[in-house]
């Protein structure tokens, strides 16, 4: 290989870097953004929040399938508690970027991420 070869090589691995790093800090909740938390129990929807919080939330779900504990804080939302036997669901930790999901199966809930709403009116359309 000559160094032409090693030079292109570097340049390839330095593009790659870049757009790896960009893309995966793009989908973060900014101070400027306003995540969309969704809450579904048994399928319907049980609550929505924007996220930052301004203060934590905790709700408790009581479902006939059973009751979970959901935390929501300024750094996302986690299943606190959870009557399920495998216990799984509050194994995920805290969710905070858009696509991120907790859910618990056998109490048929889920937490979710949807995505990101600009806090200002503009928008491709009306720009």
């Amino acid at each position: 290989m000559k160094r032409l070869d090693y030079l292109l090589i570097i340049i390839y691995i330095s593009i790659s870097l870049f757009f790896g790093w960009y893309f995966s800090n793009g989908n973060t909740v900014g101070r400027s953004d306003i995540a969309v938390l969704e809450i579904f129990s048994n399928n319907n929807l049980y609550a929505t929040y924007d996220l930052p919080v301004k203060e934590p939330i905790k709700l408790r779900i009581d479902s006939q399938y059973g009751h979970n504990v959901v935390i929501v804080e300024d750094s996302g939302a986690s299943m606190l508690e959870s009557d399920c036997k495998d216990q799984g669901c509050g194994k995920e930790g805290t969710i905070s970027k858009p696509g991120q999901m907790v859910v618990c199966l056998p109490n048929r809930l889920v937490v979710q991420i949807v995505g990101i709403k600009k806090d200002d009116n503009v928008d491709a359309v009306s720009y």
